[in-house]
């Protein structure tokens, strides 16, 4: 591809969806950077730095490659989901009670979250070729996407498990299913939800469920997490502590305060204004990537963009549910803000397709119109 392509590409990509994602960004290194600031841990900020760059970089090379091919190996990049999600329960090593995490090269690398992406390309392909009105393609989706929340499951990752059934039941819903399939899905969850208290769960997943339920009957124990999260987030009042000054992430009181926690420090030290900028960033980019799909004219890059939305949606939402004692803690990042290689490098890389697909849709209009005109 040449210099001129490369800058007709570019021309034609959604700035204000590529702006609002550097901005949120680098929102998110100066809160790991107020973190960390005057201490050891500022090798965080450095890392995220590093991170941000490479995604940067990555999120414009996938915009350049046309996302059409991701349907073509859909098929062998399912296989390659499958595979490291099994090497994975073998071969990882545990971080907070979790086998999710696998070593390479000295870098530790997180593969589910560049596995909701796969399930996201595969559920695409799909539901834009299947009738789903049909039982028999809703069972087959369910066979996809259950093998890898099964492989997720058994890490244990319970939250990633959640984003991806999230990812799957609201792609299945917008691709036309019938509301007794839906229904008949809803109530086969909740059976097993309950039916695996008893079975399923480990006594360190039920305690931490107990724990969400009422913190204060282990303030010191499992539900410290949570307590320490409450008081960072309620003391930040309207304009928080200041920069660096969150006493409860200065002193360490808040844990995870640079991944798992970071909507709490956050917080703390630039208050509900802080939180309000968030919102409306996050809000923004939202808006982008939904209102975009009705101009698609390809399914497969409707469902692409829906899919990557609710992937991250689902993030978003359910870390900042658990901050706030709304879930159970999951341990699930904060998309774009909270530090980590793999959740950073998955989130650029899958807003990237977004930008294939809406550069690609821009240049088949313009060629319409061409051929109109002459």
């Amino acid at each position: 591809m040449n210099i001129d392509s490369i800058k007709n590409f570019l021309k034609d990509i959604d700035r204000f969806l590529f702006v609002g994602v550097i901005i949120l960004a680098f929102f998110g290194l100066a809160v790991i950077y107020s973190t960390s600031f005057g201490t050891d841990k500022i090798v965080n900020f450095q890392k995220q730095v590093v991170f941000s760059a490479i995604g940067i970089a990555l999120m414009i090379g996938a915009a350049l490659v046309d996302y059409r091919t991701l349907k073509t190996y859909s098929g062998i990049l399912y296989v390659i989901a499958v595979l490291i999600l099994g090497l994975t329960l073998i071969v990882s090593y545990e971080i907070r009670g979790a086998y999710s995490w696998l070593n390479l090269g000295g870098f530790s690398i997180e593969p589910s979250e560049f596995v909701k992406l796969i399930l996201v390309i595969i559920l695409a392909k799909f539901f834009s070729t299947r009738n789903t009105g049909e039982l028999r393609y809703v069972l087959l989706s369910a066979v996809y996407a259950g093998v890898l929340i099964g492989l997720v499951f058994l890490q244990p990752d319970i939250g990633m498990a959640a984003v991806f059934f999230a990812i799957w039941i609201l792609m299945l819903f917008v691709s036309g299913a019938k509301f007794k399939h839906l229904a008949a899905i809803v109530v086969f969850t909740f059976v097993f939800s309950a039916g695996s208290w008893n079975f399923v769960l480990k006594d360190y997943q039920k305690a931490r469920i107990w724990v969400f339920l009422n913190p204060a009957q282990d303030p010191l124990g499992r539900g410290y997490n949570v307590i320490q999260a409450k008081i960072a987030v309620g003391s930040g009042g309207l304009l928080g502590k200041g920069f660096a000054r969150g006493t409860q992430s200065q002193l360490n009181f808040l844990p995870e305060k640079y991944s798992d926690f970071i909507f709490a420090a956050l917080a703390e030290e630039f208050g509900f204004l802080g939180i309000g900028l968030l919102f409306l960033i996050f809000l923004f980019i939202f808006s982008r990537i939904f209102s975009v799909i009705k101009k698609v004219n390809d399914a497969f890059g409707k469902m692409l963009i829906f899919g990557i939305g609710v992937m991250i949606f689902s993030g978003f939402f359910i870390n900042i549910a658990a901050n706030i004692s709304l879930l159970p803690v999951t341990g699930l990042t904060l998309p774009l803000i909270s530090y980590g290689g793999s959740s950073l490098l998955a989130t650029l890389l899958s807003l990237g397709i977004i930008q294939s697909v809406i550069i690609r849709n821009k240049q088949s209009y313009k060629i319409k119109q061409n051929i109109i005109d002459e």
